[in-house]
């Protein structure tokens, strides 16, 4: 089996990126659902790689010509996700930033008043 020079760039992504959610996972910024998550994120990228002809059934069943095609389709779809998530995360964020403030705010005055 030989590979192409992208599918070796790849698999070295992927098992960087392997490596890289095992370190936050042993430093216990992700959770165990974040990094089981991930982890078969990568994992299915590496598997995509090395046997890009296993997703031609799918390609022919969404009615897609090329798998290429459809892998970018899918990617669309993920950072469109991720943006969203990451949109609602930051807003949920700012929020409570702006709670804390507020109610460290009226306790100074309260204070000061004293």
């Amino acid at each position: 089996m030989s590979f192409l020079g992208i599918q070796i760039i790849l698999i070295a992504f992927a098992l960087f990126m392997l490596y890289i959610t095992f370190i936050y996972k042993r430093k216990g910024v992700m959770s165990n659902i974040g990094f089981a998550g991930w982890s078969f994120l990568w994992a299915l990228l590496l598997f995509i790689t090395i046997f890009p002809n296993s997703l031609n059934p799918v390609t022919k069943v969404v009615k897609v010509i090329r798998v290429m095609d459809l892998i970018m389709i899918l990617t669309f779809m993920f950072l469109t996700l991720l943006t969203f998530r990451n949109y609602i995360s930051l807003n949920e964020t700012k929020r409570k930033l702006e709670e804390i403030v507020r109610s460290l705010t009226l306790e100074k005055s309260a204070k000061k008043r004293k």
